[in-house]
């Protein structure tokens, strides 16, 4: 698809004339998916699944993004001595609309400003860029993935493979943004762990994460082609690194054992998403300054 796009944007007519047909016969099914919501009094339930305001800025257990990371700094702030308000915790694990106990609660409206702010530096460069290719298009849009991730409105976890997923094709051409993508991909498949509570499931975690990140983190070249990608991991990246699986060590094998800590049921997810937030927000921050600086 990649080198198909790339090959294409030389021919503009072609170019244009094809995309013109995909954005009307994409729109034309949308529109008929609408009018069958309306006829079957659906839409409000359409509406409310696309914009759910009503559920609160964080999923039942959070997203790994910036508003971890504002919330955890919330609960920071109440635990140490700062009076805290009315609301709610916001890890009773209740999904619902919760007030922050200090720093001042986030309406939708500003996660959509700083949505749409995260994404124009990107977008700006792809648009003035002469000579663009799909490899720049699919940085683009993972940069606009990270953007909605980051910064939207009651994200899910799972939707963070909206940055994965494409950023593991473009690494393939780059060994900087294999070294992101390294650690990235780290923080992505522990912030799903949570999602396979079960005791059995353990295991199976951990089996299929452990040779993953030590092939990762042992492999300094990726064999593409004819040619070798080569990338080095700094030393913050294994620091990194390390801290996570201690902290998922803790979680999945001490917490609540002899019954440690046990009435604080929602730590363990807490601990995730922090950790996992700070190594997104990291790759974030590195992903978009390696594209506006090349």
């Amino acid at each position: 698809m990649l080198m198909y796009g790339s090959a294409q944007i030389h021919q503009p007519t072609r170019f244009c004339a094809l995309n013109a047909c995909h954005f009307c016969s994409c729109h034309l099914l949308q529109c008929f998916e609408i009018v069958l919501y309306i006829l079957q009094g659906q839409l409000s339930q359409v509406l409310s699944r696309l914009f759910p305001f009503k559920r609160g800025l964080c999923h039942a257990y959070w997203a790994p993004n910036f508003w971890t990371l504002y919330s955890a700094l919330d609960i920071l702030l109440a635990t140490i001595g700062f009076s805290p308000g009315e609301g709610g915790s916001m890890t009773s694990g209740i999904v619902g609309e919760m007030k922050l106990q200090v720093l001042p609660s986030i309406p939708p409206v500003l996660t959509l400003i700083l949505t749409a702010t995260a994404t124009m530096p990107s977008l700006m460069k792809l648009w003035k860029k002469h000579n663009t290719c799909g490899l720049d298009f699919l940085h683009c849009l993972i940069l606009c993935g990270y953007a909605s991730f980051m910064f939207g409105w009651h994200v899910h976890e799972k939707a963070i493979m909206m940055v994965t997923m494409p950023m593991c094709l473009l690494a393939m051409e780059d060994g900087r943004l294999w070294r992101i993508f390294t650690i990235l991909s780290t923080a992505a498949h522990i912030s799903l762990f949570p999602l396979l509570f079960n005791t059995a499931e353990k295991l199976i975690k951990v089996f299929l994460f452990v040779p993953y990140i030590m092939m990762a983190l042992t492999s300094s070249t990726l064999l593409k082609g004819n040619h070798l990608l080569q990338w080095e991991l700094k030393s913050l990246d294994v620091v990194y690194t390390a801290g996570c699986v201690l902290v998922q060590i803790y979680c999945l094998f001490i917490h609540g054992v002899g019954g440690y800590l046990s009435y604080l049921e929602f730590l363990p997810l807490l601990f995730t998403s922090v950790t996992c937030a700070l190594g997104v927000t990291w790759t974030w921050f590195l992903t978009i300054t390696l594209y506006l600086a090349t």
